[in-house]
């Protein structure tokens, strides 16, 4: 494998990190407000 292989697959893998946190807070944020307010929901 060579060095930008590498270099890409890594900018790659921190695109897939960066998306799953984002979706995984905006779900923590939707439940806890689902949890305080569920007249809302």
């Amino acid at each position: 494998m060579g060095r930008s292989q590498q270099v890409a697959e890594e900018a790659v893998m921190s695109w897939v990190y960066l998306l799953s946190g984002g979706f995984a807070l905006t779900v923590l944020v939707y439940l806890v407000l689902a949890l305080f307010y569920p007249e809302k929901f």
